[in-house]
């Protein structure tokens, strides 16, 4: 997907209890953001309101 300039996210290790399926999607870098949960919303919302500018993680 990411590949395809889809906008991927996988969560954090530090926040994970089980970090299988976000550390796979992490180790094959098909995750565009890795972030807390808390994290991922503001992130979701600066794509969304700066759709031609660089996103700050």
């Amino acid at each position: 997907m990411r590949d395809r300039s889809a906008v991927t996210f996988a969560q954090d290790k530090d926040s994970s209890v089980v970090h299988g399926m976000p550390g796979e999607a992490i180790k094959l870098d098909a995750a565009r953001y890795v972030l807390a949960p808390d994290k991922i919303a503001a992130v979701l919302m600066s794509l969304t309101n700066n759709k031609n500018k660089k996103v700050i993680q």
